[in-house]
């Protein structure tokens, strides 16, 4: 998966957690909120990653620049 679309689908899951209702009304403060959790999840990996000495930091890396051009 690209790094644009896992950004994507990082900051949706945050967004659309399921309440029960069909459809959600998203505001702009529901949006930054979902990045700022997104941002956090992603720096979570990257820390657990760099420990690792994982060649997978790079895309992670590159997720967090999309979610930043979000």
């Amino acid at each position: 998966m690209e790094a644009k679309e896992k950004a994507i689908e990082l900051v949706n899951r945050f967004i659309f957690i399921d309440d029960g209702s069909k459809f959600q009304l998203i505001t702009i403060e529901d949006e930054k909120k979902a990045i700022n959790c997104a941002l956090i999840a992603v720096d979570e990996i990257m820390d657990l990653l760099y420990k690792l000495d994982s060649g997978e930091i790079y895309y992670w890396e590159s997720v967090k620049r999309e979610i930043y051009n979000l």
